[in-house]
């Protein structure tokens, strides 16, 4: 939440089998408050961000995008494995293909600059100078080859093939107020991050 917009990265899906649960009538509830609260913003979110295309990620993301405006779509560009999962993210995708105002962005490794600069994109980053200070939005990891040199998991999968480790991690920065979101990235793809990313794009003042 920032003076000037909103961005919401995921949008839950943990339901119980008794349906005394849904993940999407809390973020509903959720977001009808904050836009009660925030009618200055009109009911709309600048940025949906999708970390990686798990359910438990990408449930409610048909119905945020239904019921709100929505701006800037960003995800890693990924077709997950199991059909729940992309099932749900095909709904996603029928809502902002058939929206030609949504911006839509995919965030991959080959994108990031040499030298271990963080990516950068007005699609990420949309939101102009809010009280006299400009938001700073940019990933630091995304979609990343499934052979990343990590080798394999007890499985004898490559760890790379578990979407968690593809999740697009973002730092978010307003004026001396830092945050970094992983995700579900897990230690392979932590470690691969931190081998090609400056230190300084990782010192924040809040990891989530």
């Amino acid at each position: 939440e920032l003076p000037c917009g909103a961005m919401l990265v995921d949008t839950g899906g943990e339901e119980d089998e008794y349906g005394r649960f849904r993940s999407t009538d809390k973020l509903s509830a959720y977001l009808n408050a904050f836009f009660a609260r925030r009618s200055d913003l009109m009911g709309t979110l600048d940025v949906l961000l999708l970390t990686h295309p798990h359910i438990d990620h990408i449930r409610g993301a048909e119905t945020v995008l239904k019921s709100w405006k929505v701006k800037h779509f960003v995800e890693n560009g990924q077709i997950p494995l199991l059909d729940i999962g992309a099932e749900a993210l095909k709904r996603a995708h029928d809502v902002v293909d058939a929206n030609p105002d949504i911006q839509r962005l995919s965030v991959t490794t080959d994108a990031f600059p040499e030298g271990g600069g963080p990516f950068a994109s007005p699609v990420l980053d949309p939101f102009p100078t809010c009280k006299g200070v400009d938001p700073a939005i940019v990933a630091l990891w995304g979609q990343a080859p499934l052979d990343a040199g990590c080798g394999e998991d007890d499985h004898g999968k490559s760890r790379f093939s578990n979407e968690n480790n593809h999740s697009v991690a973002t730092r978010v920065d307003f004026g001396e107020s830092s945050l970094l979101i992983t995700g579900d990235m897990e230690l392979a793809s932590l470690r691969s991050m931190l081998e090609v990313r400056d230190p300084k794009t990782l010192d924040v003042d809040v990891y989530l």
